[in-house]
């Protein structure tokens, strides 16, 4: 289902937005634009795309940087076999490396982990999840459950 403003008549984008899924750990928070370097071989269209979309709805903001520092904080676009990231900012002042693999070089996958290194967490995973959903986890597998706990 496709809601927009014309299809939903109470939709408000203003009143809708809200901040709380951000990370709580303030240290993992990103202070002011953030460095991005793009390994050769990536999407690089496709991940600036992505990024350009991140910053279109946010405060957040990116530079490209053509190599990767040591002491510097920065996201690093990495050849990958899966696709994932850490959540928030690397505590250790180095490049956090969001893995992309070939079946997720796609705009959605992109910005998913991209928003994760921002500190954003699943809908299902947020501190706040048990007022509006609940879990039903005897319906989850039990090598999965671990998906399930809320992240802290």
């Amino acid at each position: 289902m496709l809601n927009t403003r014309n299809s939903y008549p109470y939709y408000d984008l203003e009143s809708y937005r809200k901040k709380r899924k951000i990370t709580e750990n303030r240290k993992k928070i990103w202070l002011s634009s953030i460095p991005f370097y793009i390994e050769k071989g990536l999407n690089r269209n496709l991940i600036v795309k992505a990024l350009y979309r991140i910053q279109s709805e946010t405060c957040v903001r990116f530079h490209e940087v053509n190599q990767i520092y040591k002491h510097m904080s920065g996201i690093h676009y990495y050849h990958g076999e899966t696709c994932a990231s850490f959540v928030g900012r690397k505590l250790n002042r180095k490049f956090q490396k969001i893995f992309i693999a070939k079946f997720c070089e796609n705009l959605g996958s992109i910005t998913h982990e991209t928003l994760h290194a921002l500190g954003i967490e699943h809908e299902h995973n947020r501190i706040d999840r048990d007022k509006y959903v609940s879990i039903l986890f005897k319906n989850v597998n039990d090598a999965l459950i671990h998906d399930f706990r809320i992240a802290l």
